[in-house]
């Protein structure tokens, strides 16, 4: 669900770079490349996921995660290691776009 600046997922809140055009009808969704989404520790504040598994792809690793039945990638930062699946995502909210009935949506600052 998508208000003003934030959209929600579940209990957590994101923040958006704008607030999407007013009178944008169709199903919200929100699109962000996994370079710009960042695992890290499990925090107050921040996207909970598990982790499914880790690929390796020499210089840089992404996750595999699960957030309730979403399934997405994200960066592992180096040298981060968590234990027991759990972590935390840090959205780059520059990077997130807006998309109503499979189109994006301009949004204004």
């Amino acid at each position: 669900m998508v208000e003003g600046k934030t959209a929600r997922l579940g209990s957590q809140t994101i923040q958006l770079p704008g607030t999407p055009a007013a009178g944008a009808s169709g199903p919200i969704e929100l699109g962000i490349r996994p370079e710009f989404v960042k695992v890290a520790a499990p925090a107050p504040g921040l996207l909970s996921a598990e982790i499914e598994r880790i690929d390796d792809l020499g210089r840089s690793r992404f996750a595999c995660l699960r957030v309730g039945d979403l399934r997405m990638a994200a960066r592992m930062p180096k040298g981060l290691s968590i234990a027991g699946g759990a972590a935390g995502l840090v959205f780059d909210p520059a990077q997130i776009h807006v998309y109503a009935d499979s189109r994006r949506v301009e949004g204004t600052a």
